[in-house]
């Protein structure tokens, strides 16, 4: 059932995407859904272990799947330039290679089958930004923050949880999320455009976030507003700017006056237990890689750790078979030391290109001063978290290397507004 389910959603999409062809406001439709669908958890797994503690679970396929595949078919035949094809072919061949040495080989098929498709969304959102589509999906990233929030305040005060998610498995996973999306929403706000969508989305990523109770979430929220502003200054100071910044200075001080005792429990309540499992983790996925200097295989952290390493570090029972809170351990354990120089210049690759585009004059540079500042802090947040590694942030990372590839290429007119 599940197979036909796929079929019918596969030639579905095929159909509309032929119609689109024709039919811009249609093309409008979708690129405003390839933003917002990440913010949707729903997934179709033909193949699946949902037993496996490890990222990829199955053969997974999303909303965003099935949207990106209208999108790709309404824009064939436009030409277009592949996003940094080396580097993606790079990653993908470590992935590929080290199924020799997994223990578990379908995990790695389940691993790398996410990277085709999470691949392949990006050459889909570069090749749209030559149809002039990249406001609509900055449309649709803007709008899933404000679902997001939605699901937030709803999930705190009506269902009483203390830390709220959103549509993210984890807490953590939707102040990532928000911090990806909401600094090119303030660089557009400073450069006096976004709408009120992007004003409505800065302010809802703030609520989110705090609500979120995310230690780490909360000070890169603050980190990333203020390389916005900084990078935003820096291109060229007006009053507007100030005025703005002044605005934003007083609504943090009215969150952190209502939520101040909240947001200090939740920093000097810490558990120390957190802390060294994290260390523990690390601990093992070092060891792995010096057992393994190509890696223990894609998506195999997990399955290793339980069987080798577990014992060897000291992790309890209920860590044994997890993930290392840091994604650069992580991808190293599992692909050594080749696999981490092709992950770093990979994730690195859509933040150095949104850094040069904000040289630029005009709106196509403030765009990129956001872009390049939540890609930055998502990076930075990578020491502390795997989460990246999930379909839904993964593939928001790479809507915004999208986005930022697709300007730097002088693709689409970004001084279209949000809303």
């Amino acid at each position: 059932m599940k197979w036909l389910a796929v079929a019918v959603a596969i030639l579905a999409s095929v159909v509309v995407g032929a119609l689109a062809k024709s039919r811009r406001p249609w093309r409008v439709v979708l690129a405003t859904l390839v933003g917002f669908c990440p913010y949707l958890p729903t997934a179709v797994n033909p193949i699946s272990y949902e037993s496996y503690r490890g990222d990829a679970r199955g053969l997974e396929l999303t909303p965003l799947d099935f949207v990106a595949l209208a999108l790709a078919v309404s824009l064939a035949g436009r030409p277009w330039k592949r996003p940094w094809p080396v580097l993606t072919s790079a990653y993908l061949a470590t992935a590929v290679v080290s199924v020799i040495s997994a223990p578990m080989p379908i995990f790695v098929a389940f691993g790398v089958w996410r990277l085709v498709r999470i691949h392949r969304i990006l050459a889909t959102v570069a090749q749209a930004g030559r149809d002039g589509l990249i406001p609509d999906i900055c449309r649709g990233l803007a709008l899933g923050v404000l679902y997001s929030a939605l699901l937030a305040v709803e999930q705190r005060y009506l269902g009483g949880k203390m830390q709220v998610s959103g549509p993210f498995p984890h807490q953590n996973g939707l102040a990532m999320a928000c911090n990806m999306v909401f600094p090119f929403c303030l660089a557009l706000i400073l450069a006096g455009k976004g709408g009120n969508l992007a004003k409505a989305a800065v302010a809802a990523s703030a609520l989110a976030v705090v609500l979120t109770l995310s230690r780490g979430g909360m000070l890169l929220f603050g980190v990333a507003a203020a390389l916005v502003v900084a990078g935003s200054m820096a291109r060229q100071l007006t009053g507007r700017k100030l005025g703005v910044l002044l605005l934003g200075v007083a609504g943090v001080g009215a969150v952190l006056i209502k939520s101040f005792d909240t947001i200090v429990q939740r920093f000097s309540s810490a558990p120390d237990a957190s802390a060294h499992a994290r260390e523990m983790f690390e601990e093992a996925a070092s060891l792995m890689v010096r057992d393994h200097p190509l890696g223990v295989g894609f998506n195999q952290f997990s399955s290793v750790l339980d069987l080798s390493y577990a014992d060897r570090v000291g992790l309890p029972d209920v860590d044994r078979n997890g993930l290392a809170h840091n994604i650069y351990a992580l991808t190293a354990a599992e692909l050594g030391y080749l696999g981490i120089f092709a992950f770093v210049l990979l994730f690195s690759a859509p933040l150095l290109v949104a850094i040069r585009t904000a040289r630029e004059k005009g709106l196509r540079g403030d765009l990129s001063v956001g872009l390049a500042a939540g890609l930055a802090v998502t990076l930075l947040q990578g020491k502390l978290e795997w989460a990246l590694r999930t379909t839904q942030l993964n593939a928001l990372f790479w809507i915004l290397g999208g986005v930022a590839f697709a300007l730097s290429r002088r693709s689409g007119d970004p001084a279209n507004r949000l809303g």
